[in-house]
């Protein structure tokens, strides 16, 4: 259980890093292009780890707010989708 809920940590990590990035580089837009860089900077190593996590224990879903798979969206994470 405990290595479904690191190997699912990733896939959060890469959807909410870009969302809260422009969030702040928004509410700094001097500091916009450094946030940017950092989030650029940081995305590929979220990928890597979720690809190894996949590769380790393919098959994880995640639905977003707790809905049932026709009304919410599901994340799934396999060979074919990294």
């Amino acid at each position: 259980m405990t290595e479904m809920m690191i190997q699912q940590q990733w896939f959060v990590w890469m959807t909410l890093l870009p969302l809260g990035a422009a969030v702040v580089a928004f509410l700094m837009p001097r500091q916009a292009r450094w946030i940017g860089l950092a989030t650029a900077l940081l995305l590929p190593f979220c990928a890597l780890a979720a690809i190894a996590a996949a590769l380790n224990q393919p098959g994880p879903a995640i639905s977003a707010g707790n809905w049932p798979t026709p009304l919410g969206i599901s994340l799934r994470s396999d060979g074919l989708a990294l």
